[in-house]
């Protein structure tokens, strides 16, 4: 009888001994599995990490080459514009002196013509004359072709003057223009760059957030008892 009790504790405890190796053997294997897993999620979480870095200096890229052309387009579209309207003035302002030129010289030759006429008429020469400074003692009330003549070159100084006062309220008006134009063209590129800038740190964002998300199932990952994955006995 005791010999019997004796054999029965024994298997008891043989029983016992190899259901804790089974179920040690278990564990090991889990952990070996769990370890192979996690360095395999690891591994891909670094390969995604990589392939979004790619992605992300893509993006960045194609942002600020984006903004950049779109400003440089409309630094050039501007420049042109202000090249245009400054070659526009110069050619108008010269053509406006080459128009008071003629008229001037043409009424100049006019006078002469007049004087000329009327020294050789009164037998005096009309350069001596001339250099002498008699010139201007003569009333134009005096002769009607004469007084025509100074009418016209007294035309002549009031459409020079006329001719000048435009221009330069043209040119100021350019330049005014010119100004606005160009505070427009600062505030938009200013525009530009801040939602670069906005665009940039959303980038930075999202990488940010991904690391973060990387942290936390680490942690999760590493955190976690064997208890939470052993299998169902």
């Amino acid at each position: 009888m005791s010999t019997s009790k004796s054999i029965s504790r024994k298997r008891g405890s043989d029983s016992s001994l190899n259901k804790s190796e089974s179920k040690k053997r278990v564990v090991d294997d889990f952990d070996a599995g769990f370890s192979s897993d996690f360095k395999d999620i690891m591994s891909a979480l670094r390969q995604i990490k990589e392939k979004a870095h790619k992605d992300g200096q893509k993006r960045i890229e194609e942002i600020i080459s984006s903004v950049a052309s779109e400003i440089r387009s409309k630094i050039d579209q501007l420049n042109s514009k202000l090249v245009k309207d400054r070659q526009d003035f110069a050619k108008a302002y010269s053509e406006n002196l080459t128009e008071c030129g003629n008229f001037l010289e043409h009424e100049t030759a006019k006078i002469k013509e007049v004087y000329e006429k009327f020294y050789k008429e009164k037998g005096v020469n009309f350069e001596s004359m001339l250099n002498l400074g008699v010139f201007e003692k003569f009333s134009v009330d005096k002769d009607k072709e004469k007084g025509d003549s100074f009418e016209g070159m007294r035309d002549a100084s009031h459409n020079i003057k006329e001719n000048k006062k435009r221009m330069l309220m043209r040119n100021e008006q350019l330049e005014t223009t010119e100004k606005n134009l160009i505070s427009e063209q600062e505030k938009f590129c200013a525009e530009q760059i801040a939602k670069l800038v906005v665009s940039l740190e959303k980038e930075k964002q999202d990488d940010k957030t991904f690391s973060i998300l990387k942290i936390t199932l680490c942690s999760f990952l590493v955190n976690a008892s064997d208890e939470d994955f052993l299998p169902d006995d």
